[in-house]
């Protein structure tokens, strides 16, 4: 998936005449950077440290060279209003205290751009690189401010997850490439939720093509993605270890095509007008999806469809302390002994007009 490199005619050498950039990491290079955008169509950036000491405004399309990147000092910010070409997996974006933002003219943003590394396993004990603050460097970029409503992508891959990814902008798309083929990994011991989706206040924000995985045999006190923003559209993902797998907590979300599996409680929803669909839940030890404190709505606040449960340890689905639900298509069903301690449906006393 990496992008063509491309070095136009009109592109000029950043390091030749008459700018003679340096690149070197430690000089200052962006007042040839400013020189050079106002004076060309394009710009090309041969491997090297492009050091950004001020606020900076590129206006033209960039190439990057493989090696070549800016390096934002603290404080500054470097802001692209053009296309970008370089390859998906370069690393082109360096200074944990700058920020980068623009409306670029990219189709999407490659977290790896930001200094993600997918350089992790699925094991009991992941090492690697924190790839939390690129993604969430990433997803500022993205959102220019909450002007613009960018796609952040991630390569196919294990990225570990030490630093939690808030996002609080909207409008934004966080997405890896296949089905469960890029994963975001958190160690044992980690808290709260690995990723978070909270931008509210403008279009909905998106997930989809990801898996979410804690250390095999214990990270029980995390939670893999937390729907915080209201209208969030999730599909095609993957929560597995979770003391929760995926949490709805925000209104009109959408959860579609998705495994939770071996957490304690895969899904839980915890607000109106939700709809979950085409999902599998398998041996959550508590429950598969949880309904938790939905308010007394029209009917069907809240729609599960096309769900199965199988192996859930205690009960495969729980309302409690919740009205209007819909369960439509969904089963529980197991060949193991000692599953559904509980059973495959639960509904509590203080709930009512569940519906299937």
């Amino acid at each position: 998936h990496d992008q063509l490199l491309v070095i136009q005619s009109s592109f000029v050498n950043i390091k030749d005449a008459p700018y003679y950039a340096k690149g070197d990491g430690a000089t200052a290079d962006q007042a040839k950077i400013t020189t050079a955008n106002a004076e060309t169509n394009g710009v090309f950036y041969p491997a090297g440290v492009y050091v950004i000491a001020a606020n900076t405004t590129i206006s033209v399309p960039i190439t990057m060279a493989p090696g070549a990147r800016f390096k934002v000092s603290g404080g500054f910010v470097l802001t692209i209003n053009a296309p970008v070409y370089a390859g998906s997996r370069q690393y082109i974006f360096e200074g944990a205290s700058g920020a980068v933002a623009g409306t670029f003219g990219n189709v999407e943003l490659w977290v790896d751009w930001f200094g993600a590394v997918p350089d992790t396993t699925i094991s009991a004990t992941p090492t690697g690189t924190d790839s939390g603050p690129a993604f969430n460097r990433a997803l500022l970029a993205a959102s220019n401010g909450g002007v613009k409503f960018g796609a952040v992508s991630a390569n196919p891959g294990n990225y570990l997850i030490d630093t939690a990814v808030a996002n609080s902008y909207p409008g934004v798309t966080l997405r890896g490439v296949g089905k469960y083929i890029t994963n975001l990994i958190c160690k044992t011991g980690f808290s709260g939720f690995m990723v978070t989706m909270a931008g509210a206040g403008g279009p909905p924000c998106r997930v989809s093509g990801m898996g979410f995985t804690a250390a095999i045999g214990g990270a029980y006190a995390a939670g893999g993605l937390d729907v915080q923003a209201n209208g969030t559209f999730v599909s095609d993902v993957w929560a597995n270890g979770f003391a929760v797998g995926i949490q709805i907590a925000n209104t009109d979300c959408f959860l579609d095509e998705f495994a939770v599996e071996l957490n304690l409680a895969g899904v839980r929803i915890k607000s109106p007008h939700v709809n979950v669909s085409n999902g599998t839940l398998y041996g959550n030890q508590s429950v598969g999806l949880l309904v938790l404190d939905v308010p007394t709505l029209e009917f069907g606040a809240v729609t599960v469809s096309n769900v199965r449960s199988t192996s859930d340890d205690a009960s495969g689905y729980v309302v409690t302390n919740s009205s209007n639900v819909l369960f439509d298509s969904c089963t529980a069903s197991h060949s193991n002994a000692g599953k559904y301690a509980a059973s495959g449906f639960t509904i509590d006393g203080t709930s009512s007009d569940v519906h299937f």
